[in-house]
């Protein structure tokens, strides 16, 4: 049976319910995300003087690849063009006429380019075409580009290895429809295809770019040394997974055809990636940046059903071509219901884990010796020199509100009358923890208070992101998380012994690689807290 291919299976068209257009909000963060970053490089390294002399026209050509549908395409584009005026006006040129702007948007010969340009603003001040093909291969005429770009697309693999799907084969993935829990071969069989697709697209780029040109790429991609068993995707894929093994089972669909379906998609490491870099030899790299996701984007990642929605824009068009049109909403719905049922077991929640958030590249460089930029959306710590304790800090709080070293603290008593919820409690007082009536023991239950959903959104999830950029802390100034106590009797041992946690935390992460013993697997994992005088 063939490989699944990409070639002819686009994101979901149109502007319905599960329309890529209205399903793309997390794609639409990173190309925001990247907006400045991009805006800094065309500031920095672009050669406008150069650019404009070479041509007669005094025209830049923009390119956006993979550009798909709904608006995310058309920001990015917007963006470049901008910051490609103001680096002109930089020239002391008040004449914006002077350079006239043009805009390629490429996908696949069956994308909806209809919905997408109606994206396109009514005043727009370039001149816009789509150019349909494979971004692995030439599109354009050599040195036509001026700047390329693309966002969360080359993770996609022009088709799926062929040996997946050979029973002779030790990469024959039989039960499985992505590499994320398959063998060893299996992976390194999806490796070498997405190897083998950069080095065609890195090639055909260099083709393009004029001198002095710029590209920007948004990639996917999972950490260092991190099983990809133990990212989000993963859990994502499995219920996919599961839910196509549960129809099999109803006679709904052929094991057969489960078997011969692969997700035709690949997310590499830095490390793999720089290493495929390299080879190419027409591009080397030159700085790497952490990128965080917004609250918006871990909160939506937290609603099942929105993820489920975003999933069936993506994966709608290769599921329908493979299986038939007829089992995909059951099969949309059948996931969706596992994943409610997932998270109330709390065997699975939705959530950007510091193992699983996305790497976003920028490549960008002047045609013979062009130069790259990688910003790395990991929470791991991967440079000992970087401004890293901002990122270990809120780690560190975002585990100390869910988990405090105590559940209640330690006894105090009152020096005078004091009301607490309504109740006088009278001087010398024994209080150990929250609410009792006069002349018994207060208890002040931190890890209720730190629990609390009046006080805490999404209460119950590890989001380390939510002290970001807040004035939150344990300092003893904010009463919701008041976890070495407060006023005069504060922790005296408090900002030492955090120093001391952050410290021995940062450097865990930097110089050991962490995974379950053999044989066991994240679900086996009992993480059931053991309630005493600590909480274990």
């Amino acid at each position: 049976m063939d490989s699944a291919s990409t070639e002819s299976c686009p994101m979901k068209g149109g502007d319905g319910l599960y329309s890529y257009s209205q399903n793309s909000l997390f794609q639409r963060e990173g190309v925001e995300n990247a907006l400045l970053l991009i805006n800094e490089a065309i500031a920095e390294k672009l050669d406008l003087e150069q650019i404009i002399s070479s041509s007669p026209s005094k025209a830049f050509t923009v390119a956006d690849l993979g550009c798909s549908v709904g608006p995310n395409s058309v920001i990015a584009v917007q963006n470049i063009i901008e910051s490609v005026k103001l680096k002109y006006q930089s020239y002391g040129s008040n004449n914006q006429n002077d350079l006239e702007f043009q805009a390629l948007f490429n996908d696949l010969v069956s994308n909806d380019f209809n919905t997408l340009f109606k994206f396109l603003p009514s005043d727009r001040q370039y001149f816009a075409a789509g150019v349909p093909g494979c971004f692995q291969g030439r599109l354009f005429p050599k040195s036509s580009l001026h700047f390329v770009h693309s966002s969360y697309a080359l993770h996609w693999l022009l088709s799926t290895p062929k040996e997946l799907m050979d029973k002779n084969s030790p990469a024959f993935n039989k039960g499985r429809i992505y590499y994320n829990n398959s063998a060893k071969e299996v992976g390194e069989a999806y490796s070498a295809q997405f190897a083998k697709d950069m080095e065609s697209f890195l090639a055909a780029r260099a083709e393009e770019l004029v001198d002095g040109g710029l590209m920007a790429l948004v990639l996917v991609c999972l950490p260092d040394d991190v099983p990809p068993s133990q990212s989000t995707a993963s859990g994502i894929t499995d219920l996919l997974e599961a839910a196509l093994l549960d129809m099999a089972k109803e006679g709904l669909v052929s094991e057969d055809k489960v078997d011969s379906f692969n997700l035709p998609r690949y997310n590499p490491t830095p490390r793999e990636l720089e290493g495929l870099i390299k080879i190419n030899a027409c591009f080397s790299i030159e700085r790497m940046k952490r990128i965080f996701p917004s609250k918006t984007k871990l909160a939506m990642a937290s609603d099942n059903g929105v993820v489920i929605s975003h999933l069936r824009a993506v994966w709608e068009g290769i599921l329908k071509e493979h299986f038939g049109a007829e089992i995909i909403d059951e099969l949309f719905v059948s996931s969706t219901d596992m994943a409610q049922e997932m998270v109330k077991k709390r065997d699975i929640v939705f959530s950007i884990r510091p193992i699983t958030t996305a790497l976003n590249i920028l490549l960008y460089g002047v045609r013979r010796r062009r130069l790259c930029t990688l910003w790395v959306t990991e929470k791991l710590v991967m440079d000992a020199s970087h401004q890293s304790n901002d990122i270990v800090e809120m780690q560190h709080q975002g585990n100390s509100r869910l988990h405090p070293p105590t559940p209640v603290m330690p006894p105090r008593q009152t020096s005078a009358i004091a009301k607490l919820g309504g109740y006088d409690i009278p001087p010398k007082t024994r209080v150990l923890v929250l609410f009792k009536k006069k002349k018994t023991r207060v208890l002040v239950n931190i890890w209720a208070i730190q629990r609390d959903p009046k006080l805490w959104d999404m209460q119950e999830v590890f989001l380390p992101e939510r002290f970001e950029n807040v004035t939150v802390d344990f300092k003893g100034q904010n009463f919701e998380f008041i976890l070495f106590g407060v006023g005069k009797r504060i922790c005296p041992g408090m900002l030492f012994g955090v120093v001391v946690v952050e410290y021995l935390i940062a450097n865990l992460l930097y110089w050991f690689n962490w995974k379950l013993p053999d044989d066991m697997v994240a679900e086996n994992l009992d993480m059931t807290e053991a309630f005493g005088l600590v909480v274990s």
